[in-house]
């Protein structure tokens, strides 16, 4: 019996921005706000595992990415190094070096990034650095209470044309999924993108799985964790 599916990319999204033109933070005063939004969206619900960011040289005048020269240092990849069974987190960026900590915590996330953005020898004299892009690709979600059947340690899912029986972790009394699981799960069951644009920051969070998606029976604590951040500040695109 299917118990959820897979939707396609780009899963279910919801955009949210916040205005970040008047308010004087630096680069790492903008990442530290970014990823403590994360990190308050995925209270009670996710568990990032890997965490990817795109660096790049910056002219703060317009608060723009400087397109060439490009840095060495370019990118990086935050991993917990006990993943779950399976759970495959690659990076993406080119000669993108990965670092294995034993949690992703908020804490750890920022202490990562400002040592991506921390000038070295490699680095062109005279040029900021800045980031460009945060993602989250690899994480673990808090199944709906009351979905799983007890004594179930697997969920049906739905992939394409065919069924997956998805392994199913338990912490504490609570039931969690993971992704991705290679070849027949793409994708992460939620994802999280940041990036930035002139005076603006941008959270793209995507589901993978038709629980979260409007109408299945995760959606109410989605929409909670958004509204978390709407009355901090952020908006809907």
């Amino acid at each position: 019996m299917t118990q959820a599916r897979i939707i396609d990319f780009p899963g279910s999204s919801i955009r949210l921005e916040r205005d970040v033109e008047a308010m004087s933070e630096d680069h790492i005063g903008l990442a530290r706000l970014a990823i403590a939004s994360v990190f308050q969206f995925s209270q009670r619900l996710c568990i990032p595992l890997a965490m990817e960011v795109e660096t790049s040289y910056w002219d703060n005048e317009f608060d723009l990415p400087i397109t060439s020269p490009s840095r060495l240092r370019e990118f990086g990849i935050l991993r917990c190094s006990n993943l779950p069974e399976g759970l495959t987190v690659d990076p993406r960026g080119r000669n993108s070096p990965v670092t294995n900590v034993q949690e992703v915590s908020e804490s750890v996330a920022l202490e990562f990034v400002e040592s991506l953005l921390t000038e070295d020898a490699s680095d062109a004299a005279g040029l900021s650095i800045g980031w460009q892009e945060i993602e989250f690709n690899g994480m673990m979600a808090r199944l709906p209470e009351n979905f799983l059947p007890e004594g179930e340690q697997t969920v049906s899912l739905e992939v394409a044309r065919g069924h997956v029986e998805h392994p199913v972790q338990s912490i504490g009394d609570t039931s969690w999924i993971y992704g991705p699981i290679g070849a027949s799960v793409v994708h992460a069951p939620f994802e999280y993108r940041i990036h930035r644009d002139q005076g603006e920051i941008a959270l793209d969070i995507s589901t993978y799985w038709s629980l979260w998606a409007p109408g299945g029976p995760g959606r109410p604590d989605v929409d909670r964790a958004v509204e978390t951040l709407l009355k901090d500040g952020w908006q809907r695109s």
